[in-house]
């Protein structure tokens, strides 16, 4: 209780806040090391560790109490008592006319932390609460921002906060170390939006503190089946068939992890929240009798229909590999690095310390290890009078994970290769869907360095420490021993074969493929339209889930032909890609056309598709590098899987033209571009917006000729502008495919033997470089 300024309270016993709040927090310190609580601080660490959007503000006199005085009147508090401006009313006049018409509770129910005053710039006010009425009014004359002693609030809610975060650890890894929410040490009933700070005359310790209120709800629902709670999973028979049907009928969860975690025998599992051991049973039959299973479960009504079902579990499968232990989540009595698979079904949302149960997960897994977790979890925000509902919270639904805060939050511990299993809708409450959602997370083993080729079909992925890996570059990245561990990405070795996924080899040749190498007549590829049968493209505005015709992976596309074929970017692009290699490597020309044709003319490429945006920038890295001998083959194939990381469609799809990221790639390798670099930054963005706007001024349908021969055009009139060499694009290209595109523009098209859409003659047009072009280059605004 702090000092009272009133009545015989004089200044002089005044103690400071500073004062106050060191003695308080030693005080703490010393009665933590003892289990004592301080209910003074125990207050604040539920205000502080409430959840995110409550707002503490003042006390809950005059919303929730009154006081009657001797003098028979009716004051907001006990300590107003006497005070002539703070008498509500009389009590002879009835406490409800007084409770609903008072002007001076009305003054008091109008108080706010947020009004304007020198407390509303307090960043802690709703953490909190402004502080005492009562001390505010004595030491001020105002209900709020008064209060003297609300710097010992704001010291121990920083100490509180402070103490919370050290209790985890991050490893020198960069970790959120405790978010608001994640530990809630009271649920009280009457909680919501805006709560009332404890009276500071007469304290209270919380009332209702997490793990009480599960206990009591769970210890209910084992001795009478809870249909609210009952999990809606099916077991075959052949893996629950051991398992006494008393646990069967309180088999309470949202999943079964311990199906889906593929555990192996001989493996040490725990089941965290094992309830009647349903999974624990599950898994003993798995694991065998090399195995070991522990369930682990605070609930002694629980525990004992555990250990009731054991007895007969045991006799059915003639072996004793399963114990149960009585814990919180927050501190299991399992030795570190024990443990191959951690498993829970939805009650991990039950623990008061989220953060400090991952930990313990993340504590007892021997490096590799792996957690199968099912749980409740939501999207977008649910409203606080969900999260703070005691039943709701006994069903899972309270205290449901934010979707996304769930998987920071497994990062922030340090978990790696986090993978959704299932997800699937589990229970709408109040109008908002809650889900059940199933995830797998691995205990990192030691790093090491490998090459990595991400397949597809998005952009890029991202590791765990943030670094990028683009669809199609081979990239070197630091990973944990093991990775990858699904087909999405090829595991390189240093001779560039795939180690992680079988690839049979359609080529009839052995080895790397060969100009020469063509596909057997069985699998002919189309150059036009379809590569599979030749038919008309069909292109959606959307993406579904295809399978590719070749390699048989199934990736997100959205175009098909009316055959129903679809090819990926990567299948269609392989043969391509090496004629492209081949050329680009072993040609000492010059001319930037003349090399584009010799690649186009070869009979098994494509008349359209993605690999042009890997052509453009390599005939530009080998014009340059036969020119000047400044570059060498390494930067010739890079500029190759730069380009392969742009998806096709892109010039419709995404407003840019292939071919002109390929001029911004060639450019950005020649200058050696990085995004730190301004003026090279700036030069490969004009470069590429002068050949985009070049390829725009046609109105026509994609033409990967047309749009590739006018971005070279444009490289040979700015690129001794731009890297201080005039490349050349001198030579004719005769176009010899009008008959079979079908969306040719024609005598619109700079490339036919008739006229430019300027009506000029078209052969009379002359690149920068003086030699001869076929078509109209606009000036791109020089």
């Amino acid at each position: 209780l702090w000092f009272f300024r009133k009545g015989k309270g004089q200044d002089h016993g005044f103690v400071p806040a500073e004062t106050i709040s060191r003695r308080l927090l030693q005080a703490y310190g010393q009665a933590s090391e003892l289990g004592i609580l301080i209910d003074n601080v125990e207050i604040l660490k539920s205000q502080v560790f409430s959840l995110p959007g409550t707002r503490f503000d003042l006390s809950n006199a005059g919303w929730q109490a009154l006081a009657v005085g001797p003098d028979g009147g009716i004051y907001p508090s006990p300590a107003l008592i006497g005070d002539p401006a703070m008498r509500a009313g009389d009590i002879a006049g009835g406490v409800e006319m007084v409770w609903r018409r008072s002007p001076v509770l009305r003054r008091v129910r109008h108080a706010s932390v947020a009004q304007e005053s020198a407390y509303a710039q307090n960043p802690l006010k709703f953490l909190v609460g402004g502080g005492d009425i009562d001390h505010s009014l004595i030491a001020s004359g105002d209900l709020v921002g008064g209060d003297p002693y609300v710097e010992v609030y704001n010291r121990v809610a920083l100490a509180v906060i402070a103490e919370q975060a050290s209790q985890y650890e991050a490893d020198g890894r960069l970790a959120l170390l405790a978010r608001m929410g994640e530990r809630l040490y009271e649920c009280g009933a009457d909680m919501g939006e805006v709560a009332f700070t404890h009276s500071n005359c007469v304290l209270s310790l919380p009332g209702q503190d997490g793990h009480a209120l599960v206990k009591n709800f769970y210890s209910a629902a084992a001795e009478e089946p809870n249909e609210d709670i009952f999990n809606p999973v099916s077991y075959d028979e052949g893996d629950i068939g051991h398992v006494p049907d008393r646990s069967r009928v309180r088999s309470y969860g949202c999943g079964s992890p311990v199906l889906d975690a593929e555990v192996q025998t001989g493996e040490t599992l725990v089941d965290l929240g094992s309830g009647t051991g349903v999974e624990c049973f599950i898994a003993a039959k798995k694991v065998g009798p090399s195995g070991r299973v522990i369930g682990i479960d605070m609930a002694d009504a629980m525990l004992a229909v555990a250990e009731e079902s054991k007895t007969q579990v045991v006799a059915n499968l003639g072996y004793d590999n399963i114990s149960f232990l009585k814990a919180f989540f927050e501190e299991t009595p399992v030795e570190s690095d024990s443990v191959d698979v951690v498993i829970s079904n939805c009650v991990i949302n039950l623990s008061p310390d989220k953060r400090q149960t991952f930990s313990e997960v993340f504590r007892m897994l021997r490096p590799g290890g792996r957690a199968v977790i099912s749980d409740i979890c939501y999207e977008g925000d649910i409203p606080l009078d969900i999260k703070y509902n005691q039943k709701l919270r006994g069903e899972c639904i309270g205290g449901a994970f934010k979707q996304d805060e769930l998987f920071w939050l497994l990062g922030d511990v340090g978990f790696e290769g986090t993978r959704v299993v299932k997800r699937f809708p589990y229970r709408t409450v109040a109008g908002y869907t809650f889900y059940s959602i199933t995830y797998d997370v691995r205990k990192p083993l030691a790093v090491q360095e490998q090459r990595l080729l991400y397949r597809g079909p998005f952009a890029a992925v991202v590791t765990e420490t943030g670094q990028i890996i683009p669809r199609g570059v081979t990239t070197e990245a630091v990973l944990s021993e093991g990775f990858p561990d699904d087909t999405s990405v090829f595991d390189l070795d240093a001779a560039g074969n795939v180690t992680n996924v079988e690839q049979p080899m359609s080529c009839c040749c052995a080895g790397p493929v060969s100009i020469q190498c063509e596909s057997s007549e069985s699998e002919a590829k189309h150059i036009s339209g379809c590569m599979v049968c030749g038919a008309e493209l069909v292109y959606s505005q959307s993406n579904r889930q295809l399978a590719c015709h070749y390699c048989g992976q199934t990736l997100a596309g959205n175009v098909v032909c009316g055959a129903g074929h679809f090819v990926c970017d990567a299948c269609h692009a392989h043969d391509a890609l090496s004629i492209i290699r081949e050329v680009c490597l072993g040609s000492t020309e010059t001319d930037m056309i003349a090399l584009m044709e010799k690649i186009r003319n070869h009979p098994s490429f494509p008349l359209h598709g993605p690999e042009h945006h890997s052509m453009v920038p390599a005939i530009i890295l080998a014009a340059y590098r036969n020119a000047t001998g400044r570059i060498d083959d390494e930067q010739i194939l890079l500029g190759m899987e730069r380009g392969g990381t742009y998806a096709g469609g892109g010039c419709a799809f995404f407003g840019v033209c292939g071919a002109a990221v390929g001029v911004g790639i060639a450019f950005s390798i020649i200058l050696r571009s990085d995004p730190y670099k301004g003026k090279e930054r700036q030069i490969v963005q004009e470069a590429t917006a002068s050949v985009l706007q070049a390829i725009g001024r046609y109105k026509a349908p994609r033409c990967c000729q047309r749009d590739c021969w006018v971005a070279l055009s444009e490289v040979a009139r700015i690129s001794e502008h731009y890297i201080g060499v005039s490349l050349k694009s001198d030579r004719d290209l005769a176009c010899l495919q009008s008959q079979e595109n079908n969306e040719c523009v024609k005598t619109m098209c700079p490339l036919h033997e008739g006229y430019g859409a300027s009506g000029t003659p078209i052969r009379e047009y002359r690149g920068a470089s003086g030699g001869k072009t076929r078509g109209a280059i606009p000036t791109s605004g020089q």
